[in-house]
Parts: C-alpha cells; sequence; structure tokens
C-alpha cells in the first residue's frame, strides 16, 4: 500500500507525501533487510517480530532504531546510514517545521529526489540479500518451482489483496491504482 501511495505521489510530483512515504519505506526495507541477514547469520527461518510490527509492550524500534541496527549488522554502510540520518532531519523539517523555518519547496522537492534514490538503493541490498538466501539454501526465500506454477503472480495478486486492506477498502485501493 505504500510503495503504491509512494509510486502515485513521484509521479504526480507531490514532493511531501513523497518524503513521508519514502521514510516510511525505507524503514520496512531495513527491516526486511535485518530479518532475512538475520537469517542469514543464524542459518535459520526465523523472523523477529519487534522487526516487523508494533510491540505489545510499547517498546518500539524506531527508525533511527532501525537505521543504527542495520549498520551495526551490516546490511548498510557508513555512507548510506549517514544519508538516511540527514534526510530524516529534512523528513521531519518539512513535517514539523515547513512553516517556522526557512525550509522550501525546492528542499522538499530535492529531499523527495534524495530520498528515492535511497530506497532504490535499499530495495536492491533486499534483493541481494534474496539472492543470497537462495544461494545458500537458508532462510525463507526460496526459489519457486517451475511445476508449481506462476508463483510470482500468486505473490503479486496477495500483495495487492494486502495493500487494499491496509487501505480499508477495495474501492479506494482501485482508484488509487487508477491514478
Amino acid at each position: 500500500a505504500a510503495v503504491e501511495l509512494w509510486e502515485r505521489a513521484k509521479k504526480n510530483g507531490a514532493f511531501f507525501e513523497c518524503v513521508c512515504l519514502s521514510a516510511s519505506i525505507a524503514d520496512a526495507c531495513l527491516r526486511i533487510g535485518l530479518v532475512l541477514k538475520r537469517q542469514l547469520v543464524n542459518r535459520s527461518t526465523d523472523v523477529e517480530e519487534d522487526l516487523i510490527g508494533e510491540s505489545k509492550d510499547g517498546k518500539d524500534l524506531w527508525e533511527r532504531d532501525i537505521y543504527k541496527l542495520a549498520f551495526k549488522e551490516g546490511v548498510i554502510d557508513q555512507h548510506i546510514l549517514d544519508r538516511l540520518n540527514n534526510l530524516y532531519d529534512w523528513r521531519n523539517r518539512a513535517v514539523h517545521r515547513y512553516i517556522i523555518s526557512g525550509i522550501t519547496t525546492a528542499n522538499i522537492r530535492d529531499t523527495a529526489r534524495d530520498y528515492v534514490e535511497v530506497v532504490i538503493q535499499l530495495r536492491q541490498i533486499g534483493w541481494q540479500l534474496e539472492d543470497d538466501q537462495i544461494q545458500m539454501g537458508i532462510g525463507m526465500t526460496i526459489r519457486s518451482d517451475p511445476k508449481l506454477g506462476e508463483t510470482r503472480t500468486a505473490n503479486q495478486q496477495e500483495a495487492e489483496r494486502m495493500a487494499a486492506e491496509k487501505h480499508g477498502q477495495d474501492v479506494l485501493a482501485k482508484k488509487l491504482r487508477q491514478l
């Protein structure tokens, strides 16, 4: 759902929306990256709940916590960590101080562009970790058996169903996809 909204924001030049969604997607990419990396390191298929959802005890891992963990565990390097922290600072300025600061719409446009670049890098890191899992035969990522049919199509349909659920209404999801 976030990626659908993000694609729409990029297409329509909705810079504020793109910045906010990029921050959310970057966080999600790193969380997935941490799950995949830990599975490789621990030679398991375990998924730690604190990485994929809000905690029940209120001790959530916030974006910057995830950035630090991803760096510490080798999912990202120092350069990407620094870019993420800088972009998140700009995101906070845009969201909380746009009116009272000297920040301009051009600054938000540039931040959106830079965030998009980082999200693309993070997605590639995730794909590489998935490839590593497939090659090593470790973790939750497996190569589909061609005899089982078109796994990607089934996964895409499931993702679209989940996105529609996240949007809250099938009609809203369909309208968003048509924009």
